[in-house]
């Protein structure tokens, strides 16, 4: 059984924000992720001593998407439960995107 401490809860912060991309097939595109979150680390310079990234597609209920990401039985292999239910994460930025049938959600984690 996965057992993990109390959080408090998450605090939004729009400056973890990375914004989902307007051309759907750039939405799951690993390298310009990498380099959309390495562009806001250097933004916020040392404000976050560390932060993750959680992406969904497809789920746009999100009590749906947040549920599936803690089932999180994906190629993730735990790690978007993980960066849920981290203790010590303290804020969060959340951007999405909806497109005719395809929807897109982005998490920001830091601490």
């Amino acid at each position: 059984m996965l057992t993990t401490e109390s959080a408090p809860p998450l605090e939004f912060r729009e400056d973890l924000v990375i914004l989902v991309p307007e051309d759907h097939k750039d939405w799951k595109n690993n390298s310009l992720i990498t380099q959309l979150l390495a562009k806001k680390k250097a933004e916020n310079g040392s404000k976050y001593p560390e932060c993750s990234f959680n992406m969904d597609l497809g789920i746009s209920d999100p009590e749906t998407s947040l549920l599936l990401q803690i089932a999180d039985d994906s190629p993730f292999k735990g790690k978007r439960r993980e960066n849920i239910l981290n203790p010590k994460n303290k804020y969060v930025g959340i951007s999405f995107m909806k497109q005719k049938n395809k929807f897109c959600c982005y998490l920001t984690f830091a601490k």
